[in-house]
């Protein structure tokens, strides 16, 4: 689907009081990636009903100062409960927390800023301060946390996300394992038109028996890449970290070495064209260490799976803006199961498969900005389970035993407005997670 460009070099616009508060170009990256505010739900309309902050505010305050002064057992470890209990978004919303009719939600501990009523260090930045230093499991584990991650801002950030991040490994017991990274062919446009360099960007790292994306900007332990088709390894390629990032595309992003003559052959197209809507070479996957053999058999075939009212009941709860043009104009589209095809499918040994569906060309369907719905809608079946709705405009790149724990796991392209990523699917589609960018 084709999106329009934002800006002739992806640079960062003004950027919003509500997601940083740094000086730094590097920061101001990170922070815009880290800190955890987003737009409110539509039907959100009320704001701070059930925010956690409009209880636990006051107490973490006291557990904190108790903490301090006494770092005994039973006041810090209400502390960490507290702090922990404190990170998810809810409705929460301070008063700026507003731009341009937009509404955005924000963690709850963020509120409990000025609480002292004034001066530095405010409070959330005293509370991460505090973590940082106690010995307990809890406060460990709650430090080295994507959730403690996610909402880190500014100057906060700066000082704790990196060390987060080493709290991380030293409770996983190691310094590096198995990485999925993507070699793209990007593009950016020039006032000449449109420029061309490939990039290696890290997006998924293994962790235990989970894979999780990556959370940190540069990787100088992962620099040689197996590149890799169906699973088998075709060639290698080297990279090197950015020395600059100063733009949110360029999270994960390293600079390619000489490319084997493999990749990027043909005709660019715009399959994989994402936000920018230039034609590019579809991504390749590049893995740290090379996977074992598939064992489940999974392979292309011809659609064969039916449209049931299972199927179309998965699609249905969750693809629901949906519109189209009518004699009154533009409307909701109350699709039905005839409305929709199986375009694609792939399927394992043991019959379990994955459907790609997509609306018929003479449906009508568009999407919410106006564009012809051309997405596909993926579901995974088996028999005796309940279809499961993968995800909406997902485009496959490949699957493979990326772990070499003999099941598969499968890799899409996503994009939407102001946003392109990817998404990893394991564990039988039970669990999924999503490594994504912005360019504004």
């Amino acid at each position: 689907m084709s999106r329009r460009l934002y800006s002739a070099a992806g640079l960062l616009p003004g950027m919003k009081s509500y997601t940083v508060k740094v000086l730094s170009t590097f920061l101001l990256l990170f922070s815009a990636m880290i800190a955890h505010a987003e737009v409110a739900p539509a039907g959100l309309k009320e704001f701070n009903k059930t925010c956690p902050a409009n209880k636990l505010c006051s107490r973490i305050e006291l557990a904190y100062q108790k903490c301090g002064k006494q770092a005994s057992a039973p006041e810090c470890h209400d502390f960490v409960r507290l702090f922990k209990e404190l990170l998810p978004l809810s409705d929460c919303q301070r008063p700026f927390d507003q731009s341009g009719g937009e509404n955005y939600i924000v963690p709850a501990v963020w509120l409990c800023d000025g609480r002292r009523g004034g001066g530095y260090p405010r409070e959330f930045e005293s509370y991460a301060g505090l973590l940082s230093g106690l010995k307990s499991r809890d406060a460990k584990k709650l430090f080295a946390s994507k959730e403690f991650r996610d909402v880190l801002d500014g100057a906060v950030a700066e000082e704790y996300l990196d060390k987060s991040l080493q709290a991380e490994k030293e409770m996983r017991g190691e310094a590096k394992g198995q990485a999925l990274a993507f070699l793209e062919d990007r593009c950016e446009t020039t006032v000449k038109g449109y420029s061309y360099a490939p990039i290696v960007r890290v997006s998924f790292l293994q962790q235990g028996e989970s894979w999780v994306p990556s959370a940190v900007v540069r990787f100088p332990e992962f620099n040689k890449w197996t590149v890799l088709e169906r699973g088998q390894g075709v060639g290698q390629v080297a990279s090197r970290d950015n020395e600059k990032l100063d733009r949110y595309m360029d999270i994960g992003a390293q600079q390619a070495g000489d490319l084997p003559a493999i990749v990027f052959n043909g005709e660019r197209d715009l399959q994989f064209s994402g936000w920018a809507g230039c034609a590019v070479f579809k991504p390749v996957v590049l893995s740290a260490s090379a996977p074992k053999t598939d064992k489940e058999g999974w392979k292309k075939v011809s659609p064969s799976t039916k449209l049931t009212d299972g199927i179309f009941s998965a699609i249905k709860e969750n693809v629901r803006e949906l519109f189209r043009e009518t004699d009154s104009g533009t409307e909701r589209f109350d699709y039905k199961i005839g409305d929709l095809y199986a375009a694609e499918q792939y399927s394992s040994n043991a019959k379990r498969s994955i459907v790609a569906f997509r609306f018929k060309p003479d449906s009508g369907a568009r999407d919410i900005v106006g564009e012809s719905s051309d997405a596909f809608y993926w579901v995974s079946t088996s028999s005796g389970s309940a279809p499961k709705f993968m995800g909406a405009g997902l485009q496959l790149i490949d699957f493979a035993d990326y772990d070499s724990d003999g099941a598969t796991e499968f890799l899409f392209w996503l994009s939407g407005y102001n946003l392109d990523g990817y998404k990893i699917f394991w564990n039988g589609f039970k669990d999924s997670e999503t490594f994504s960018w912005k360019y504004h």
